[in-house]
């Protein structure tokens, strides 16, 4: 180009020197640089950039601060990303000085604050300056970010410099605002990994006495592996609890570790790990564990056994819960209702509810008697199935007996019941259910307003939202959506349509075939102007206009 008389630009420089840099060319990219300036133009923060970066690909820290200088009093700054790896190569040569001066270039000239430099520092592994920082940010008001202390303490930890990290902690302790609940899981995982298990158990029980923590999965994993380590079954057996008791779920790493070392004492610790493995559905795990119990000769008691059962039932193995359930009685235990119930939902998760009589008539020949959660799971069941005859046979029997569904049981029954639109079983289950203390909730209500528009009855439809409205409970979508398609079917668009405006201003959506219901009544009876009304909501909304157009 200089040969032909033509100047190139400082985008064609910059394209070079980009050009240069990708395919790893230093000595290319530098001279392109140079040329650059000899012609009299100014790089931009583009070209500084690329060049930092292919200076720091090759650790040239010299040549990296002297270019940086130049860049910096041209009034171009790095990147978040290049001051990371820019600190990087200055950590690995030990260039305190020129750390310290970045730094300070990023509070003054930049106007980072100290957080914002805390992370960058972090991430550039300059813990030292990061901690200064860390501090500062705090005593400024800013919140604790919890990845930047982590890794601060763990490169304390890595160098042995545990006295540091305490002080940092304190003076954490002393100056943060709000919950320490963060300073004290991070002292405590650091004390773990420390080996100091003493001042980690102690730390983690004075904070769980008052209150301060209900503790995270790194924390409790932390204190489990390491009590695991140094045999110190008691405390973390006591440790599981406080984990199950403050919901925190153990992560799958977890129960494996526990099911290979069988370090706790208490069965309900065993009996979380098997309940875990039934949900995961993994039952040869469950298995497994208990069978390396029965071989260390650890007593299994029933609740061991039931959660078993109830791990086979989740994955439908219905055999391997009988067999199980003959163990139990084998061994000298007695079954449950928790055991029964265990074997009947194993044929119900493997769709055999033909057989749940069999087993009940099994059962009761073998002295057993079948409890009230045994019949409710049983009329459950064959309400999902949608069994209609076997639903009200279960259920009157229950009532011969004395006893009643739950509030969930009626919502399924009754739901399933108006679905096939016998009227007279409905009205008689809901007077039956309020009768019985229980008060129809919204999706009972729902259901047979369903029911009702679904069978013409338009009167019986109004009195049931007025019995809604009554009970001041609050419309939601199918309340709304059903009492439109009632008024479409009446004729009566405009109620339908004034009913749709006020669902709106609930933050509820019409569903499409109520778009289509509404379209299809203003259509039929040519009210042209409640149609574009519609159709202008339909767009505002992102109905799919072309599909009613369709239907019109």
């Amino acid at each position: 180009m200089f040969n032909a008389g033509v100047k190139p630009t400082l985008r064609t420089f910059s394209a070079m020197i980009c050009g240069y840099a990708k395919a790893g060319k230093r000595v290319e990219a530098e001279k392109t640089f140079n040329c650059m300036l000899r012609a009299g133009i100014k790089p931009d923060r583009l070209a500084y950039s690329v060049m930092l970066d292919i200076l720091l690909r090759f650790s040239d820290s010299g040549k990296v601060m002297k270019l940086y200088q130049e860049m910096v009093l041209n009034g171009f700054n790095p990147d978040h990303a290049l001051y990371e790896v820019m600190l990087r190569v200055l950590k690995k040569e030990s260039r305190e000085e020129d750390i310290h001066r970045v730094v300070k270039d990023m509070e003054e000239l930049c106007g980072m604050n100290a957080q914002v430099i805390c992370s960058i520092l972090v991430k550039g592994e300059c813990f030292n300056h990061a901690a200064k920082m860390l501090r500062l940010a705090i005593s400024q008001g800013c919140e604790l970010d919890r990845g930047n202390l982590l890794s601060i303490l763990g490169s304390y930890g890595s160098s042995g410099r545990l006295s540091e990290a305490r002080e940092l902690l304190d003076f954490l302790r002393e100056h943060s605002s709000g919950s320490h609940q963060l300073i004290n899981e991070s002292l405590i995982i650091m004390l773990c990994k420390a080996d100091q298990l003493d001042d980690a158990i102690r730390e983690y029980s004075e904070a769980r006495d008052f209150g301060l923590f209900c503790g995270s999965l790194t924390i409790y994993e932390s204190l489990l592996q390491h009590c695991e380590e140094n045999e110190l079954f008691a405390e973390a057996s006591q440790i599981f609890s406080d984990m199950r008791f403050y919901g925190v779920e153990p992560s799958n790493n977890l129960y494996q570790g526990m099911r290979k070392s069988l370090l706790f004492d208490d069965a309900s610790i065993y009996t979380s790990v098997i309940e875990a493995y039934g949900r995961l559905k993994p039952w040869q795990k469950a298995e497994s564990l208990v069978g390396s119990l029965r071989q260390k000769s650890i007593m299994v008691d029933r609740k061991v056994w039931n959660a078993l059962i109830h791990a086979y039932a989740a994955s439908g193995c219905y055999e391997r819960a009988r067999a199980f359930f003959n163990t139990i009685m084998r061994d000298g235990h007695s079954p449950t209702i928790d055991s029964i119930n265990g074997l009947m939902q194993a044929l119900i998760a493997d769709g055999r509810l033909d057989e749940l009589y069999v087993v009940i008539q099994e059962l009761e020949d073998m002295g057993f008697k079948i409890s009230k959660s045994s019949i409710m799971l049983m009329l459950d069941a064959f309400a999902r199935a949608g069994n209609i005859f076997e639903v009200k046979k279960i259920y009157n029997g229950m009532k011969a007996a004395g006893y009643f569904p739950t509030m969930h049981l009626y919502r399924i029954m009754i739901g399933l019941i108006a679905k096939r639109k016998r009227v007279r079983d409905v009205e008689a289950m809901v007077s039956e259910m309020e009768a019985a203390g229980f008060k129809p909730d919204l999706s009972i209500w729902n259901s047979m307003l369903k029911l009702y528009t679904g069978i013409g009855d338009f009167k019986k439809t109004a009195q049931v939202y007025r019995l809604i409205q009554e009970a001041g409970l609050k419309s939601d979508e199918d309340t709304y959506n059903t009492l439109i398609l009632m008024y479409c079917r009446d004729r009566r668009p405009e109620e339908g349509l004034s009913l749709m405006h006020e669902m709106r201003r609930v933050d509820l959506e019409p569903k499409l075939d109520t778009y289509k219901s509404l379209v299809s009544v203003f259509g039929k009876l040519l009210l042209l102007e409640q149609a574009e009304e519609l159709f202008e909501g339909c767009c505002q909304k992102s109905v799919n206009w072309i599909v009613l157009f369709i239907i019109l």
